[in-house]
Parts: structure tokens; sequence; C-alpha cells
């Protein structure tokens, strides 16, 4: 086995988020560019591309946000999806920084992520409270109907104002969640295009 088809069968290991087509594609792709190129040792290969895993990290960035750009949906998609290629995208832009370039870029990304964390579970304790309340507060009206009717409507009034209050925050918490899963993943992407541009400048 030759070098570059050593470098190329790690490469291949490293990708298998990749359609068995898409693993082809990329295959040929490289195996084109390490003829074209004469790169014939090791040492050559990876200054240029750096390491199968540094590549793979760059090819699955590449190709996720390719996918991220052309999808439809891409509106509605979830935040799982977005932290998944905010994550690919974090992982690319570290491989190609210095340590102290990647660790900065690793620390923001972790706030971003907290924040993000934070935020969801105090919307989801907030939520759960005032649904809680909510039925607490109808069950104490519907038992004080019969004792003081005055007492009882309005703990009637305020468990149903809880419960309209949780169904309309409910939409306009997970619309929050997802504009800051977005905002992530568009910062993360913006991150790594200005990343690569500086590098191919070099």
């Amino acid at each position: 086995m030759t070098v570059q088809e050593q470098y190329l069968a790690e490469l291949k290991q490293h990708l298998g988020m990749l359609t068995a087509d898409e693993q082809a594609e990329v295959m040929d792709f490289y195996d084109e560019y390490l003829f074209d190129a004469d790169l014939t040792t090791r040492a050559e290969i990876e200054k240029r591309l750096g390491s199968p895993r540094q590549l793979s990290r760059k090819i699955l960035a590449d190709y996720s946000i390719h996918q991220e750009e052309t999808s439809s949906a891409d509106a509605n998609s979830s935040p799982r999806s977005k932290i998944k290629l905010t994550i690919l995208i974090l992982l690319a832009a570290t491989s190609m920084l210095t340590i102290g370039g990647g660790i900065i870029l690793f620390g923001g990304f972790i706030t971003m992520v907290a924040v993000l964390f934070s935020f969801g579970i105090t919307a989801l304790a907030i939520l759960a409270a005032i649904f809680v309340a909510g039925f607490v507060a109808i069950y104490m009206g519907v038992g004080l109907l019969f004792t003081n009717w005055a007492v009882g409507l309005f703990y009637l009034g305020a468990g149903l104002s809880c419960l309209a209050g949780f169904l309309i925050m409910t939409p306009l918490c997970i619309m929050a969640v997802r504009g800051i899963a977005r905002g992530i993943s568009n910062f993360t992407r913006y991150c790594y295009t200005k990343i690569k541009e500086r590098r191919a400048v070099r």
C-alpha cells in the first residue's frame, strides 16, 4: 500500500457520517488531488491537508453546511440539528487553528451552549410552575365555590389565566430556543468561513 493509499484509507475511516456515494466522491477527489499535487510522502500530504482526522472534520463540516443551506426545511430544523452542525464546524475550525486559538473558540462555544442550556432549563421551570399553579388554583376555586363563591371565582379565574399563559408562553419559548440555536450555528459557521478564508490566503 502506497503512502497516498494509506492516507486515504485512514481518511475514509473517519467519514462514517457520510453516505457510501459521498464517501466515494470524497475518495475520488482526494485521490486525484494527491496525484496532481505530486505529494509522495506522509509529511508532504499532512503539511498540505493535515492529518486524516483533521481533514475529515473539515469535510464533514463542509458537507453539513451544504446540506443545511440546501435544505428546504432549514428554517424549521430542530435545535438538535443546529447544535450538531455547530459541533462539526467547531471540530473543523479547532483543527485548523493553533492550540491557543482553538481553546478560545472552544471556550466561546461552551459559553454559548451554557447560555442556551440555562435559558432552556429556566424556561422549562417557569412553564412547569405556571402549569402546576394553574391547576392548583382551579382545584381550590372549585372547592371554594360552595363555601365562598367570590373567592372561588377568583381562584378559578387565576387558574385559567395561568393555563392561558402556559399555552401562550410554550410556543414562544420553543421559538426562542430555536432562535438561539440558529444564532449559535450561524455564528460558528461565520467563524469557520473566516478561518478558511484566512488559511486560503496563506
